[in-house]
């Protein structure tokens, strides 16, 4: 009888309980709620004053603030790759004292023109938050291009004095209007340390009419600067007035010059400088008329082509490695040239433009063409064709259409024959005999989509591989590009591991990076077009610049994913040559490999670029040196174009923008403005553009190129793929040759345009 009353009691007590319970959570929530946070992330700062690309490497400042303690942990920032799929890069070990407030900067490389950013401070020993935020795509600037078609875009930094560069850098080279951003950053901590930081850069301009800022760049982003150019960069420089400040041994730019700074010295330029513009706007008047003067910077011992002087070099376009520098001895910034009213022509001819197009773009085939083909870009072409795999087949249309009407004959007229027709209403089973039908009809169809994906679509991944490897041989420099695409027969993930593995010597260190590629434009698939349904995974995978190691990546059933990576190296003296330009601008001279070299390395399917010529020849090697004297040239036009005679006339081959031949793609690619750029190939050059080689032609470097043993290994979960699930590995070699001179050079222009 004793135990009924405690029973009551304690129903009676359990809601008191409950709510006490209640209480004391609430108590500790809102006490912990109360605490400050230990910290806070305030903002972010992405790109160059909020100017990026979507598809490369770009800078992301985070701003973090600590609260009433010291904090330590890994930074971690997550966007989306170019198919939707999150990547996380992590800068590790940051700290911040009590109070303290700071920004840390990573490299990022979205792939979403408006997609939330996700950013977290987590505690390096156990991963747990220490602070999280979420900024909303509304929070975060539109990329550049998010609204073109073919998502092309330009960006330009500029440093020491903006600089008015006219309307013509808003066009394209084609004519058509494209989304530019000119961005002036005059705070030297604004400029990046690391040469990827500036991937998406398509010019940087340094104007010196102010020269403090530049003792103000560190070592570190000099260096990275340098090396930007060095690998694939455009950089327009001026120095005029503070030359002694800025060009001699040691000083800031001295890195940049064309040859050796002497001096500076008051001379008056203006009849060279002007023809140099083309314009008949005298520059005298700006500035005292016949008794002005202009400083400019005297240098010797030029590395370059000089395409305005008045007995010394005034404008000198000069190859630095791979990439392309054009040296103004005046200041731009600064009369009288700041004041000259054909200032803008000028401008114009150093960037290698036409004013005279840049108002109006020239009329042509309507733009997008190529996005019949679901891409308006080369790049999208290439990844067509790296989608190509053994043993994998697409399933033609035809045959799902026909198996799905076969399903549907199979649910109602076939079924409703056979069992209630032949087998009658009172078949065995009774009433559960039609679900057993439907459930054997069912079954047998699945089980058979299955067994007829798994024969056409394979059970095991495959990979498609290109490779361009360029030298240039004056320097040893070397610089690695691989496109490459991994199919999946099954939802999984893959951790990728690439290796330069190119035959000859070669300097230590080979700095690699692998990442995710991404189809530009707003076709199917494309980096801006809108997301149609939610992403497939949810987990990022983890990305960095500083690796050739990515993953684990995640892959859907029967899906393909492409990827780009990139290397570096110096010391690689695999090719020598002797070649000199007669006085009828004919190349004459040897190549020969290098005694260092392995004897195996041979080129095939070879071919010597020069000027406006083409030699063309079986194969190069340790036994088979080249003899330039001895080979017969084309123009380098007609051979990039297939020209060839019909009933005694000229025709071109038209560009067949759905081929998926690589090596097709990429010789347009690698020499896009010698074939006739656009005009000839239907599709833009801009993702990839740093590979033409177009202009190092004009500037008086030769080319040899040719096919070659595989320059780059791909490793998937630690393994090389099987050699019969691989396809053909195409391995493309390119050697920058110097060129001695017998005659005066001409100008770029001239040269791209006989």
């Amino acid at each position: 009888m004793s135990a009924r009353p405690r029973n009551g009691n304690m129903r009676l007590a359990a809601p008191h309980l409950m709510f006490t319970l209640l209480a004391v959570t609430s108590q500790i929530s809102l006490a912990r709620a109360a605490e400050p946070a230990p910290a806070t992330i305030e903002s972010i700062r992405v790109g160059f004053a909020g100017h990026y690309k979507v598809g490369f490497w770009t800078p992301i400042e985070v701003i973090l603030s600590a609260g009433s303690q010291g904090i330590h942990g890994d930074l971690e920032v997550v966007v989306p790759d170019g198919d939707g799929a999150p990547t996380r890069v992590v800068e590790r070990g940051v700290s911040l004292k009590a109070g303290e407030k700071k920004g840390t900067r990573l490299f990022i490389k979205p792939g979403r023109p408006h997609a939330p950013i996700v950013v977290a401070l987590r505690a390096t020993e156990y991963g747990a938050a220490i602070a999280e935020r979420t900024f909303s795509g509304d929070e975060v600037p539109a990329a550049l291009g998010s609204k073109s078609k073919s998502g092309a875009a330009k960006l330009i930094l500029e440093l020491g004095s903006p600089l008015q560069l006219g309307p013509s850098v808003r066009f394209s080279e084609e004519g058509d209007p494209e989304d530019t951003a000119v961005v002036y950053l005059d705070d030297p901590n604004q400029w990046p340390d690391r040469w990827f930081a500036y991937d998406g850069v398509d010019l940087i301009v340094m104007t010196t009419g102010k020269a403090g800022v530049f003792h103000g760049l560190s070592a570190a982003t000099l260096d990275a600067l340098g090396r930007w150019l060095r690998l694939g960069g455009r950089m327009l420089i001026s120095v005029g007035a503070n030359g002694s400040d800025l060009l001699t041994t040691g000083k800031p730019l001295a890195r940049f010059a064309p040859g050796k700074f002497i001096t500076t010295i008051q001379r008056r330029p203006f009849a060279a400088l002007e023809n140099f513009a083309g314009t008949s706007a005298p520059l005298a008047a700006e500035e005292g008329g016949d008794h002005a003067t202009i400083d400019v910077a005297k240098l010797e011992a030029i590395r370059g082509e000089v395409e305005a002087s008045d007995d010394i070099p005034l404008v000198v376009r000069s190859g630095v490695g791979f990439g392309l520098s054009t040296f103004v001895a005046v200041d731009l910034d600064e009369p009288p040239i700041s004041r000259w009213k054909a200032r803008s022509e000028f401008l114009d001819a150093l960037l290698g433009r036409s004013s005279g197009g840049s108002s109006a773009p020239a009329a042509r085939e309507p733009r997008g063409q190529g996005m019949q083909y679901g891409y308006d870009d080369l790049i999208g072409q290439l990844r067509a064709a790296l989608d190509q795999f053994p043993n994998v087949q697409l399933v033609p249309f035809w045959l799902v259409a026909s198996l799905a009407v076969g399903y549907v004959l199979l649910l109602f007229p076939l079924d409703y024959l056979l069992g209630v027709k032949l087998l009658g209403r009172h078949s065995p089973g009774g009433a559960t005999w039609p679900w057993i039908r439907l459930g054997i009809i069912v079954g047998s169809v699945s089980l058979g989509a299955c067994l007829l994906g798994s024969r056409w679509k394979g059970d095991r991944p495959h990979g498609s591989e290109a490779d361009v490897l360029d030298v240039d041989v004056e320097t040893g420099l070397a610089r690695g590009n691989s496109w490459l695409s991994v199919y999946s027969p099954s939802s999984q993930t893959y951790s990728l591991d690439l290796r330069p593995s190119w035959p000859g010597p070669h300097g230590e260190p080979v700095e690699t990076q692998l990442s995710w590629l991404g189809l530009p434009g707003n076709g199917l698939g494309g980096m801006n077009s809108p997301p149609t349904e939610l992403p497939l995974f949810t987990q990022p995978y983890q990305l960095s610049p500083r690796s050739g190691a990515l993953g684990p990546v995640p892959l859907a059933t029967w899906s393909s994913k492409c990827f780009a990576a990139r290397w570096t190296s110096p010391g690689n003296w695999i090719v020598t040559g002797d070649l000199h330009e007669n006085a009828d601008r004919q190349l004459t001279g040897t190549i020969r490999l290098a005694e260092s070299a392995a004897n195996p390395f041979e080129l095939t399917h070879c071919v010597l670029f020069y000027d406006r010529w083409a030699y063309v020849f079986d194969s190069f090697s340790a036994a088979k040196p080249i003899d330039v004297e001895r080979l017969d040239p084309r123009t380098a036009e007609t051979y990039l174009t297939e020209r060839h005679v019909v009933n005694e006339k000229d025709q071109t081959n038209p560009y067949d923008r759905n081929s998926l031949d690589r090596a097709r793609i990429l010789q347009i690619m690698m020499f896009y403005k010698m074939a006739g750029g656009r005009k000839y190939a239907g599709l833009l050059n801009r993702n990839q553009h740093e590979l033409d080689f177009s202009d190092e032609l004009a500037l008086g470097r030769a080319v040899l190129v040719g096919f070659g043993p595989p320059a780059a290994v791909l490793s998937v979960d630690g393994q090389p793929l099987p050699h019969d699930s691989s396809a053909e590995h195409l391995a493309i070699y390119r050697f920058l040759l110097p060129v001695q001179k017998v005659m005066p050079a001409q100008t770029l222009g001239e040269r791209l345009n006989p």
